[in-house]
């Protein structure tokens, strides 16, 4: 009787925490083989348009993640995700990068800005979508990209947000830690340049560049005085918003932290005691838009998203029929949340034919 009662008393105090703790392992096992197995693009592509959702979808919004349905979902995007960027390293940049000096960084990413464009070029409404895949997004977002595919080059990298003397985030950038130098190098892909810098604080605004290259395809340009004062103030106050790593268990488990604390196992994790306190824009400075009057349905057929994603991919792997794609998406079924993604491929299309026309007359 007294072994019963134990047993009893053990499950009331323990629950299901034993179970859910062995499942956790297991999963956290099947993560770790499988952030090592790059698949193949063609099965990359049948997840992407099977499982990324469109823009608004209540996937993206934390606050809507509860239950095991959602984070299973989450998680289903963000291993689609990683996959597809480490495929477009592998495949599609690190055939062209000879070493790891910031001069072939620099051009990784300025490929990488090539395919996207911000909401200075495009104004819109901030939504939560993969911005690789539609083109085009805010600092944070585009920055992000870069984030995500670096790590294929350095291990991991970071979303930085930039801070000022009064306490305002300003500015999101990117970052990596460079073991040859021994330090962190800063990227930014936003402001109609690619530029890689690091802190110096021999010089005027306590930065030094290693790599500028102004845009090909962004309309609006950020002065290079602007953001030299933009980094140098924003630097020492800034944080890290986000972390992504080569190996997807480490990534994810960074990642999903944060959202966890919120969701099922809050009671699992501490808050901090003295959490930063930092007053944030909405929108930072920089990045001060109208978007659209016309930008007001939020749903987005099921078919007209994966026709924008299937011409996407192949914009992205470089087997574009230009004449097929623009057709594509200019498709009048399209509604109002897709046209500032379908606008902004529109405007890639013709400044890159724009350029390719230039070098081919050289």
């Amino acid at each position: 009787m007294k072994a019963e009662s134990d047993s009893n008393r053990c499950k009331l105090k323990y629950g299901r925490k034993p179970l859910i703790a062995v499942s956790v392992l297991g999963l956290a096992i099947s993560l770790w083989f499988a952030g090592y197995i790059i698949l193949p693009r063609q099965i990359i592509e049948t997840m992407v348009l099977g499982q990324i959702p469109p823009p608004g979808d209540q996937l993206y919004d934390q606050s809507a993640l509860s239950g095991w349905q959602s984070y299973s979902k989450k998680l289903t995007i963000e291993y689609v995700r990683f996959q597809l960027n480490q495929r477009f390293a592998i495949d599609r940049l690190s055939p062209k990068v000879k070493d790891l000096s910031p001069a072939q960084i620099g051009e990784v990413l300025f490929q990488i800005e090539s395919i996207l464009m911000t909401q200075r070029d495009v104004p819109h409404e901030i939504k939560q979508t993969p911005t690789f895949l539609v083109g085009l997004g805010y600092c944070d977002q585009v920055n992000g990209v870069g984030a995500r595919i670096l790590p294929y080059f350095f291990g991991s990298a970071e979303v930085f947000a930039l801070v000022n003397p009064q306490g305002i985030s300003t500015h999101s950038i990117g970052r990596y830690w460079d073991e040859a130098t021994d330090q962190w190098t800063y990227f930014d892909i936003w402001p109609g340049r690619t530029v890689l810098f690091v802190p110096d604080q021999s010089s005027a605004d306590g930065i030094r560049y290693l790599y500028n290259r102004k845009s090909v395809t962004s309309i609006a340009t950020e002065s290079i005085q602007t953001l030299s004062k933009l980094y140098g103030e924003g630097l020492e106050h800034g944080y890290t918003l986000a972390k992504y790593d080569r190996k997807f268990l480490t990534q994810l488990t960074s990642q999903f932290s944060g959202h966890m604390k919120k969701g099922p196992f809050k009671s699992w994790f501490r808050s901090p005691v003295n959490p930063p306190q930092v007053e944030k824009n909405p929108v930072p400075a920089l990045e001060k838009t109208t978007p659209p009057a016309t930008e007001t349905s939020s749903h987005v057929p099921l078919k007209t998203w994966k026709t924008f994603l299937s011409w996407r991919l192949n914009y992205l792997w470089g087997r574009r029929s230009e004449s097929d794609a623009t057709e594509s998406i200019r498709s009048p079924t399209y509604s109002n949340p897709m046209q500032p993604y379908q606008n902004a491929n529109l405007i890639l299309l013709k400044k890159l034919r724009i350029q390719n026309h230039r070098q081919k007359n050289e």
